[in-house]
């Protein structure tokens, strides 16, 4: 069963969105990029994440508590059907998150003062219906 998320760390201090050994792979890369080095994003408790996940709740779970600790989430849709949800994920995207700021280097993390977890989860899960 795949899914269609929405995510926070739930911590104050920063951290790499990475896990250890993608964590190790974007420094590497950017040691091939000598004076062109791009910033590793980190995150907490004030951005936010919506994505998608091909497998279960529990593996999605796992892989950002072994990043950031805690976490809080929201699943917004669950389906086997992988394409429609990729399509459903690129959809909200375009039509509803598109007025946020992102986190630097990235296309998934919000970093926008005026997003609020609760209000962006309502917001999708209601257009998100039409799809159920």
């Amino acid at each position: 069963m795949s899914l269609i998320y929405l995510l926070s760390p739930a911590l104050e201090v920063k951290k790499y969105i990475y896990n250890a050994s993608d964590l190790r792979k974007r420094i590497e890369k950017n040691k091939l990029r000598p004076g062109n080095e791009r910033v590793i994003p980190k995150a907490n408790s004030k951005n936010i994440k919506f994505g998608r996940w091909k497998n279960c709740e529990d593996s999605f779970k796992r892989r950002y508590e072994v990043i950031f600790d805690k976490i809080k989430y929201k699943i917004l849709f669950r389906s086997n059907d992988w394409s429609l949800i990729q399509d459903i994920e690129s959809k909200m995207k375009g039509e509803y998150l598109n007025n946020y700021s992102r986190l630097i280097n990235t296309i998934e993390w919000i970093d926008d003062d005026s997003a609020k977890f609760d209000q962006i989860y309502d917001l999708l899960n209601e257009r998100i219906k039409r799809f159920r």
